[in-house]
């Protein structure tokens, strides 16, 4: 039985990666809604939406490796207010970032690289802004993989959400307000 409930998390944990590909791809789960002009097109990728459905994602398939490994007794998972955090910064830099570009109709055509909010692929659309590519989205982009690491390696050294260094979810926070603080002025 315990050999069984494994297989079905981890194809719990496929199944959602697969998931979430397949809509990212397919869908506009990660795109700023209503931008794209060229009804052939599709919208641009969003920086926010993007971070915040990775740390869903990840957070999520952590919480079901972590029950594999605690199979004995799953009540050891704990969250931690770190995981928390995490998940806040990110849910609160989409929600930010999709306000100021709904300030107004023109504001969020004007903030895409390329005039017309159409995609131009997945890494120039995340890294650019009205100017082209900006070191504000691209610094965003290098600490949210840089805490990625650290959550992940973190986890799989103690098996249970990691509580992370008060410094690095400062630091997290920090980039966040650097990226929506310049995207305001875009």
């Amino acid at each position: 039985m315990v050999g069984f409930i494994n297989i079905l998390l981890i194809l719990i944990i496929i199944l959602t990666i697969v998931l979430f590909w397949i809509l990212a791809v397919k869908t506009d789960i990660l795109r700023d809604p209503g931008t794209c002009k060229d009804p052939n097109g599709k919208n641009s990728f969003s920086l926010g939406r993007t971070q915040f459905g990775i740390w869903a994602v990840i957070i999520f398939c952590t919480f079901i490796c972590l029950l594999t490994l605690k199979k004995d007794d799953p009540g050891e998972v704990e969250f931690t207010e770190s995981v928390a955090i995490l998940l806040g910064i990110s849910a609160g830099t989409t929600v930010l970032s999709r306000s100021i570009d709904g300030q107004s109709p023109t504001l969020r055509i004007k903030n895409r690289a390329f005039g017309d909010g159409c995609s131009r692929g997945f890494l120039r659309d995340i890294l650019s802004d009205s100017n082209g590519v900006s070191v504000h989205r691209f610094q965003q982009v290098l600490f949210t993989i840089l805490l990625i690491y650290v959550f992940i390696h973190s986890t799989i050294k103690i098996s249970n959400f990691p509580d992370i260094d008060g410094y690095l979810l400062t630091l997290s926070g920090i980039s966040s307000g650097g990226y929506l603080g310049i995207k305001i002025s875009e």
